[in-house]
């Protein structure tokens, strides 16, 4: 038997305790490591967490901006699921800049976590020109009047003129007597709503019990922000007849004026024979009118200047009470009743409550004015989003 001296016993004693203290190190390394990974798999647990907190508050303030387009609280430390989230609603009040976009801006802890959402949010508008003429009631037309279209967008009337495409449309009846042609579509939401005389000609379909387009009424809100911004007087360039306490207008006889391009805040708008009211080349006009729109012997409102130039935002009506009119604009009033004859050429639009065409009275529906916006759906919608 060989026995080892005390020098090799120690030798190996010594290996021995390395070999423990190599795998002492190496255990201490693996807790170390599971600890870490246990950490950070808690961190990205609570970092999701806060992300889904985030977003809570972001889905949060979008509902509650539909139940009230103006809200621009935000809410301040709202508990959810063991988290709590902020948010702060940016618009147009805070930042100009914005017009009509809404940033929402939600900032959520969950235990160290913290996560921030940005949402860019933007109100849904209605195109509600998409017709020739629209009535809420009835439409009736007689006595050699027609429609039709072109597009101003790309060329004259004579241009880009089109039988078809000049679509009227009614909540009620519509009737086409005597020598009445339309060069479009018919849509009635009566069953059996469209009336045609034997004299009367469609070049496109007709189509009754159509579901109801609903006329939004014009917001009084609406009303008093123009009235707030309104230019009248000051851009006004021309001769004219203008009462400031009961903001009506009159353009005399033979008298001219041109508005310069804003918004402006009218009660009754009278053109007197021969008289012209135009939009200034290149410009653009809003006129929010609270009463009527009368034209007398060949006067004219914006004629030859493109449609999308002028809307016309009105509680009254419109009367072609001379020969030979002539207007050029978007006209929407849900209230308001129109008649127009007596040689009245109509370019652009019109939506009414009641509307009666005769005696050589014609609407060329302008195709460019699909694409003009109205007012707003009540609608918000999100668009984009970003975490920071």
């Amino acid at each position: 038997m060989k026995w080892l001296n005390s020098g090799q016993r120690g030798g190996a004693l010594l290996i021995a305790l390395c070999v423990m203290l190599l795998l002492t190190i190496a255990a201490i390394m693996a807790v170390d490591t599971a600890q870490t990974d246990i950490q950070l798999s808690f961190n990205g647990l609570n970092s999701s967490k806060a992300f889904y907190i985030a977003e809570a508050g972001v889905n949060k303030a979008l509902t509650q901006l539909n139940a009230d387009n103006d809200w621009n609280i935000g809410y301040s430390e709202i508990a959810f699921e063991r988290g709590t989230y902020w948010v702060a609603i940016v618009d147009s009040f805070t930042n100009s800049a914005l017009f009509d976009t809404i940033i929402i801006q939600s900032t959520s802890h969950m235990e160290e976590a913290v996560a921030n959402i940005w949402a860019w949010t933007v109100p849904e508008y209605e195109y509600p020109f998409q017709y020739a003429v629209f009535s809420d009631l009835d439409i009736s037309l007689g006595n050699n009047t027609c429609t039709d279209s072109y597009n101003s967008d790309s060329g004259s009337y004579d241009e880009t003129l089109d039988t078809l495409g000049g679509d009227i449309a009614s909540n009620g009846t519509v009737t086409l007597d005597q020598i009445a042609d339309v060069n479009g579509d018919i849509y009635s939401a009566v069953d059996s709503g469209i009336l045609i005389s034997i004299n009367a000609s469609v070049t496109g379909d007709t189509a009754t019990n159509v579901p109801e387009h609903e006329l939004e009424p014009i917001p009084e809100s609406d009303f008093i922000w123009a009235e707030s911004v309104s230019l009248a007087p000051t851009g006004f360039i021309g001769d004219y007849d203008y009462d400031p306490i009961d903001k009506s207008l009159t353009v005399g006889a033979n008298e001219k004026l041109v508005l310069s391009g804003g918004v402006y805040y009218l009660s009754k708008i009278t053109l007197e024979n021969n008289a012209i009211l135009e939009v200034a080349a290149g410009e653009e006009v809003i006129i929010y009118m609270t009463d009527s729109l009368i034209l007398y012997e060949a006067s004219s409102l914006n004629a030859g200047l493109p449609p999308p130039s002028l809307a016309i935002f009105s509680s009254g009506g419109v009367y072609t009470l001379g020969q030979d009119t002539e207007i050029s604009a978007a006209f929407y009033g849900p209230e308001a009743e129109l008649l127009l004859e007596n040689s009245c050429e109509v370019y652009g639009s019109i939506l009414a409550n009641q509307v009666d065409m005769e005696n050589i009275a014609c609407v060329h529906y302008d195709r460019a004015l699909s694409d003009l916006r109205g007012g707003k759906t009540g609608v918000i919608t999100m668009i984009a989003w970003r975490e920071f």
